[in-house]
């Protein structure tokens, strides 16, 4: 595996074989390492390091990631899948916290209508149930 960075070391990705290029009057083709006077990376032409040959192209180059570098690659993935599987848990908690606080919400507005309902019996001075109402001039 290599990591493809610009002449700032600035990461550009990672390739499993870079794709080395070189300018002919045909124009820019693929070529061997050794030929090489840029790379494509992701379909954008890199002049590598040392060559100019690509007008008005940035510079590039290919580096072959290390054992300690595919290491700690495996090692941040590996955090990173720790990492939202809690972040996971977490909003699945917090799912259950709303949805138990929204039932609870949902009884005390249940409860709140029923004493009021009892409350406004109360004061009409009635304790039975009121009678559906009727349209004017009653029913026929």
């Amino acid at each position: 595996m290599y990591k493809i960075l610009t002449d700032q070391n600035k990461l550009l990705g990672y390739v499993s074989q870079p794709n080395y290029i070189k300018k002919t009057a045909a124009g820019i083709v693929p070529c061997v390492p050794v030929e090489a006077v840029g790379l494509n990376f992701q379909g954008v032409v890199y002049n590598l390091l040392g060559h100019s040959e690509i007008e008005g192209a940035p510079t590039a180059y290919a580096s072959m990631v290390t054992d300690a570098e595919l290491n700690q690659m495996k090692e941040s993935s590996e955090q990173q899948t720790t990492d939202l599987q809690l972040a996971l848990v977490d909003v699945y908690e917090q799912a259950l916290t709303v949805q138990q606080s929204n039932e609870q919400q949902t009884t005390d507005l249940q409860l709140a209508v029923v004493e009021l309902y009892e409350a406004m019996l109360a004061s009409s001075g009635s304790e039975e149930t009121p009678t559906e109402p009727t349209t004017e001039g009653g029913e026929e």
